[in-house]
């Protein structure tokens, strides 16, 4: 390929090929300045870096003083290089091509820079002093730029799925592990957040004699009817309700509607139902009570709004077996 070069652009090679050697690799300050002082006023430079565009000679010496220092630790050296030329007028020509820099190996310093695929243009012009450099353009491969990729396609791919497996995470953290029903932490932030938007009742649910399931068929027989009851729970409330597990065989449901009491309590009387079906399908008896308060957005708190239902709970609990009971009957 050389062959078929002018001298000119012979000449240019050199020449840039020059100006990397002095730029990246010896970084001789006096050279380095006396020879960019030579190139044209109107030098435009637009390097690797988001600060690197220069407009001007004077201000690509400014930068060019700042990178120095800031590299003044640091020493390079040249892996492998390669340099093309094009003709655009007779004395005009563009040189480009890629350069392999590397950062020498350092004793303590196990992550070194490497700049492999760096890659140039280079405009030059001929003039009687000899070969002026007009115009660089410096770049480099994205490295999260898949091969054939017209943009970071393999980068947004593997960020969304980060973010993704995050969510799915994020979410698991919320559920309690037996049940996937929201646990007693995220229950309170999720029915917090509610009750300040809307208006709704919240029931606190418990099943009757759980006690002596496992102390009659033994914990995994426990175990069971917990799970069971949780989807027996998802199937007898409403897509919308919050669920959650606050421990042991304690629920609660958060039921937003603008609907009453007696609509709340027909949904759990179909949970009730279910847990006949139950009874028969695990040969052990599930049975549940409840208490019901209603929330009208008054500025009450969860622990009240919570309270409330417990102590209706307590005395749907104190007239026996799958009875419910509503807050403002005591209240």
């Amino acid at each position: 390929m050389t062959e078929q070069y002018t001298e000119f652009q012979k000449r240019a090679i050199e020449s840039v090929k020059r100006i990397w050697r002095l730029y990246v690799v010896n970084q001789e300050p006096e050279e380095m300045e006396s020879s960019f002082r030579m190139l044209p006023e109107d030098f435009l430079m637009i390097g690797t870096g988001r600060h690197e565009f220069y407009k001007n000679r004077d201000d690509f010496l400014k930068g060019m003083t700042a990178d120095q220092v800031e590299a003044r630790d640091i020493q390079f050296e040249l892996q492998d290089e390669w340099y093309e030329a094009q003709r655009i007028t007779d004395d005009v020509c563009l040189v480009y091509g890629g350069i392999w820099i590397r950062e020498k190996s350092t004793p303590g310093k196990p992550v070194l820079i490497d700049m492999e695929g760096s890659r140039f243009t280079v405009v030059c012009r001929d003039t009687p002093g000899g070969v002026q450099i007009c115009n660089v353009h410096h770049s480099m491969p994205y490295l999260d730029q898949g091969e054939d990729e017209y943009y970071p396609k393999s980068l947004a791919t593997l960020a969304n799925e980060a973010v993704q497996k995050s969510r799915a995470l994020e979410h698991r953290m919320e559920l309690d592990h037996m049940t996937e029903l929201y646990n007693r932490i995220y229950m309170e932030r999720h029915v917090s957040r509610a009750i300040k938007n809307e208006n709704g009742y919240f029931l606190a649910i418990d099943l009757d004699d759980f006690k002596c399931v496992n102390d009659s068929k033994g914990h995994l027989t426990g175990d069971e009817v917990i799970r069971e009851f949780s989807r027996v729970l998802k199937r007898s409330f409403s897509p919308a309700a919050i669920l959650g597990r606050m421990g042991g065989d304690e629920f609660a449901v958060w039921e937003s509607c603008s609907a009453d009491y007696d609509a709340v309590e027909k949904q759990f009387l179909r949970l009730l139902k279910e847990c006949s079906v139950l009874s028969e399908r695990l040969h052990v008896s599930v049975s549940c009570s409840a208490g019901i308060a209603g929330s009208r957005r008054t500025g009450e708190d969860f622990t009240a709004l919570y309270n409330r239902a417990d102590k209706a709970l307590y005395r749907a609990k104190g007239q026996g077996k799958g009875v419910v009971c509503r807050a403002e009957e005591f209240e």
